[in-house]
């Protein structure tokens, strides 16, 4: 259960974020407006679901580290995922930047 709540957690965030997003979005009484969230949180929720595997196997990897007492092991797989992290936020961002209708289009 101590690995259960954390990752249902995670995967419980985005759907979270964009139920909040359209909420305050819809106030403004602007259909342009929604209809941009609605196309930002398809992206975001897009590459939220690319990467959603990273906090579990860093999770999993960090307490089998932890169990074996190895401190040089935790620091290890939590530099790992937050390598694995920053190459996919470079990457997405660019094909973002570089690419817009692309993204949008998928």
């Amino acid at each position: 259960i101590k690995f259960a709540v954390p990752c249902i957690a995670n995967f419980a965030i985005a759907p979270l974020v964009g139920a909040v997003d359209l909420f305050w979005i819809n106030r403004m009484k602007n259909p342009l407006a929604v209809a941009g969230q609605a196309a930002s949180n398809q992206v975001f929720s897009s590459l939220f679901w690319l990467s959603s595997f990273l906090p579990s196997v860093t999770a999993t990897l960090v307490a089998q580290k932890k169990a074996e007492d190895d401190v040089d092991g935790i620091q290890t797989a939590i530099c790992n995922g937050l390598f694995v992290g920053f190459i996919i936020a470079i990457l997405s961002s660019c094909l973002i930047f570089f690419r817009p209708e692309r993204v949008l289009s998928l």
